[in-house]
């Protein structure tokens, strides 16, 4: 929720106002939570969150061109859109070089994850990085806790995610 937050805050504070979200799969508790920071900032900058430029999709980069090539031709308004993951990110960016639109210059891209195509693909990705070597380890130090019987039924850990500005959102 944290890193869906601050994406929608970087795409606010370059004066996008009509910001779209490509959300994962339904059921996913990560997609509601990120859907949730989306429309906490949104509120936070008084802004009402558009229900019809939100769009749940498959997680693949073929989910995010797809869905992205549809909500562009439906709402030309558009001027960024957030992305779930960075393999819809991917899938967005070539839906925009298909339909002409320029990144960052006509629409901005935020992805989420920090995958290494982030970097690579043209332009590269505004991302949030998610701290996966963190989390590795601490759900390693859990897990032995447990084992070893030294662990409380419930023990909550927070890791904070970074944003990592690219040129698809500047």
């Amino acid at each position: 929720k944290e890193g869906a937050t601050i994406a929608t805050q970087h795409l606010l504070l370059a004066w996008h106002r009509a910001i779209g979200f490509l959300s994962g799969p339904v059921a996913s508790y990560s997609s509601r939570q990120r859907a949730e920071g989306y429309r906490a900032a949104l509120v936070e900058e008084g802004l009402p969150m558009n229900p019809a430029w939100s769009r749940s999709c498959s997680h693949e980069v073929e989910g995010g061109r797809e869905t992205t090539r549809l909500l562009v031709k439906e709402h030309p308004e558009l001027t960024a859109i957030f992305c779930y993951n960075d393999l819809l990110a991917v899938g967005a960016l070539q839906a925009c070089a298909e339909t002409d639109l320029r990144v960052p210059e006509d629409i901005a891209l935020v992805g989420f994850d920090d995958i290494p195509m982030a970097a690579l693909v043209t332009p590269p990705l505004t991302t949030v990085r998610v701290p996966r070597y963190g989390l590795g380890d601490h759900a390693m130090r859990l897990l032995l806790k447990r084992v070893e019987g030294l662990s409380e039924a419930h023990e909550q850990i927070v890791l904070h995610p970074k944003l990592i500005v690219r040129a698809s959102a500047p």
